[in-house]
């Protein structure tokens, strides 16, 4: 699942021991509220590659948490046949930090009300017309 203009708040930042050139974010998004009216939040590990591990490096010492915009990520589901078990892999490609005051507040899900028209990362590969449903 493509992941565009969604609000998250990152509360961790550290380099991959794993990986080059990728950073391991803890971070959390907006989810809505659920039917007793509380708001929702989900909580993910994610890698950050790319232009959001360059400019993630600037603000591996910044005070958290604050508030960002991924401007381009995907989330993927793997499932591991030896192992019967599937895991989910959030990767983040770019990001903007957001300095608006209302941040992780409205009842959008964390989307933001903008064109869709950007450029995909580089390198990504689009499978969702080989999807069977």
């Amino acid at each position: 699942m493509k992941i565009f203009k969604t609000k998250a708040k990152l509360w961790e930042i550290n380099k991959s021991v794993n990986r080059n050139n990728t950073l391991s974010v803890r971070m959390s998004t907006y989810e809505g509220k659920d039917r007793n009216g509380k708001t929702k939040y989900s909580n993910w590990t994610a890698n950050f590659v790319g232009e959001a591990y360059k400019k993630g490096l600037e603000y591996i010492d910044m005070a958290k948490p604050f508030d960002v915009i991924l401007t381009q990520a995907k989330i993927e589901n793997v499932y591991v046949k030896e192992k019967k078990r599937a895991y989910y892999n959030v990767v983040v490609f770019d990001f903007k930090i957001d300095d608006r005051k209302e941040v992780n507040t409205n009842d959008d899900a964390g989307q933001i009300e903008q064109n869709y028209d950007e450029s995909i990362p580089e390198g990504y590969e689009d499978m969702s017309e080989d999807v069977p449903f």
